[in-house]
């Protein structure tokens, strides 16, 4: 009893119900539990089945799942979906009722989007057509106010300063970005 009570005091102090005694020093270990009446026999631990630890190690592999998730990791396999492409701007107009979006048709070679880009603080219409950039191919198509957005033009930057991801004149019209 006095050995098991720093390691684990709860099973230690079952123990010493059981045997009628206390845990109280260290030193008592070498007293003999001679002509000493017991209780009557308790149940002191229970046998871990494998169900229960098949359960414990699934729950801490959802606990590591949802750390990544908590730290906004993704998998290899996530990222894979993400199709972008290279598009060329072939027009670009003001949205006259909203302070940030500017209403841009992109080529991709094949086909052409609307796309609907938070990007008027930082662009001007007539500077962006010609342009090639990088554009998030199958992003689910967004129904706002001012119309049909049809994907999502990547940019670099934050609240001063606003940079769009531009591939290189190299690139062809709907190449895929690896």
């Amino acid at each position: 009893i006095h050995y098991l009570a720093p390691v684990t005091p709860q099973l230690a102090t079952r123990s010493a119900s059981f045997l009628n005694d206390k845990v109280e020093k260290i030193a008592a270990v070498d007293a003999p539990l001679l002509e000493h009446q017991i209780c009557a026999y308790i149940h002191l631990l229970t046998r871990i089945q494998q169900k229960d630890v098949d359960a414990m190690i699934n729950a801490s592999i959802e606990s590591e799942n949802k750390d990544n998730r908590d730290d906004n990791f993704i998998s290899i396999e996530d990222f894979s979906k993400i199709d972008m492409r290279t598009a060329q701007i072939i027009e670009a107009t003001d949205i006259d009722d909203s302070n940030k979006l500017l209403r841009l048709t992109v080529d991709l070679g094949d086909e052409t989007r609307q796309i609907l880009a938070g990007i008027k603080g930082f662009y001007q219409p007539e500077e962006l057509v010609g342009r090639k950039v990088v554009i998030v191919r199958n992003l689910k198509p967004r129904k706002m106010k001012f119309g049909l957005s049809e994907g999502m033009v990547l940019a670099a930057g934050n609240d001063q300063r606003l940079c769009l991801i531009e591939p290189g004149n190299d690139v062809g019209l709907g190449e895929p970005v690896n």
